[in-house]
């Protein structure tokens, strides 16, 4: 099975570089992302996820969409900030459900 490309957020870029960014998404641009959404993604777990967690997730969803880039899966029209903050939010989703299936876990335990 041959994998399609992801539907597109917004109009955008997504040509990758040799280094795996796309054009005008340039290193400095996924710095400040990792720097700025772990907190916002914080608040909108409502705290469940420690900030460093965020950090990991942010970090993690960076990595994955690198990756996609440079296996050429995201159209000409992905909206990368977008994407990159959907990516992010859907693994603290994961991290979130993971963390209550162990705490419910642990409650039914003797």
């Amino acid at each position: 099975m041959v994998a399609e490309p992801l539907a597109a957020v917004e109009a955008g870029t997504s040509d990758p570089g040799e280094d795996g960014t796309a054009a005008g998404w340039d290193r400095p641009e996924l710095a400040q992302f990792e720097k700025s959404e772990p907190p916002i993604l914080r608040r909108k777990t409502g705290g469940k996820l420690s900030l460093a967690a965020c950090e990991d997730v942010v970090a993690q969803a960076v990595a994955n969409v690198t990756a996609r880039l440079q296996d050429g899966l995201l159209g000409d029209k992905v909206n990368l900030s977008a994407y990159l903050r959907k990516a992010a939010w859907n693994l603290a989703l994961i991290q979130l459900t993971a963390d209550a299936r162990v705490e419910s876990a642990g409650e039914v335990s003797p």
